[in-house]
């Protein structure tokens, strides 16, 4: 399924876009600080915006202007455990909150390096506690949902709620989702000439996260790497999405088909020859478009759905 070319619509957005500069642990925070820095965005129309400080957890939620005790979706940012923050999504965030009429919960959660592995699905289980607490989010109605490095966190906590008994979302939804560390140990990937992300940072990213695991380890703590979850029976329905020309195409691909071989409800969409957070990069191509499109379509009728 992945495809080793680059979709020719794409070409122009793509073509002077660099990889991400993380090459090893000592150069994380220069590569975070370009990272957060260039991928900042500002809210967009419709919305009340409140920021909650919880101690080392920090919350910023969108509401839809128009009052009402809808439905909610926590909404997790990529940045491939090592980078990224609640302002890089405020203009999605805002549009769903919109589109959905749902109030969309976004988390600073915490870093690897200096915070390995489990802190940020720690964060991420905390935020989703509140959710459930919060007098003016429908309990019955929430989803969760992870793009890139968001997207393996979204999976893991699916996972992990799953396992303590506590209530699931309704649905998860998988924007090109970093699953697997076994794709970063794989050095036939080395040379595949993807954008954004290649697997060289996938390594750096992988290993800084599991520390003081590595990436390929026989063995893992569970959730660490959702993607090697054996049982995925009982998980909520899914919407997993990704470009063909994605580092993390065939993890995210295998993914879909093993919840569906569970007996998941799950919805795959492959954009051709797009590479990684291609809606973010060329936001007016049809296919992106497409993407978000039918992203809100699948989370506005499971919200519905109870």
């Amino acid at each position: 399924m992945t495809s080793s070319k680059l979709n020719p619509d794409l070409e122009a957005a793509f073509r002077w876009m660099p990889v991400f500069p993380y090459y090893g642990n000592k150069t994380i925070p220069i590569g975070r600080a370009m990272y957060n820095f260039g991928t900042r965005t500002k809210p967009e129309f419709g919305v009340t915006i409140e920021e909650f400080d919880l101690g080392p957890l920090r919350l910023r939620v969108f509401r839809p202007t128009a009052p009402s005790r809808g439905g909610g979706v926590l909404w997790i940012h990529g940045g491939g455990f090592i980078a990224g923050t609640t302002d890089q999504v405020q203009d999605v965030a805002s549009r769903f909150a919109r589109w959905l009429r749902a109030s969309i919960v976004t988390v600073q959660y915490r870093w690897a390096p200096e915070h390995p592995f489990p802190a940020a699905l720690d964060d991420l289980r905390n935020a989703w506690q509140w959710m459930l607490d919060a007098d003016d989010i429908d309990s019955e109605r929430m989803a969760i949902l992870g793009q890139s490095g968001g997207g393996g966190l979204a999976a893991a906590l699916v996972q992990r709620i799953h396992d303590e008994g506590g209530q699931q979302p309704v649905a998860q939804v998988l924007h090109y989702p970093m699953l697997d560390d076994r794709t970063a140990v794989d050095r036939s990937l080395d040379s595949g000439g993807y954008k954004i992300w290649n697997n060289r940072c996938n390594r750096v990213a992988w290993n800084a996260y599991l520390s003081p695991a590595k990436a390929g380890d026989d063995e893992l703590p569970p959730y660490a790497a959702p993607g090697r979850r054996e049982n995925l029976n009982g998980l909520p329905p899914a919407w997993v999405g990704v470009g063909t020309f994605d580092l993390f195409a065939d993890e995210a691909r295998k993914y879909a088909e093993r919840l569906k071989g569970a007996g998941v409800p799950t919805e795959m969409f492959f954009a051709e020859g797009a590479p990684h957070v291609f809606e973010i990069i060329a936001p007016d191509w049809e296919v992106s478009q497409e993407f978000l499109h039918e992203t809100a379509r699948f989370l506005r009728g499971q919200l519905k759905a109870t």
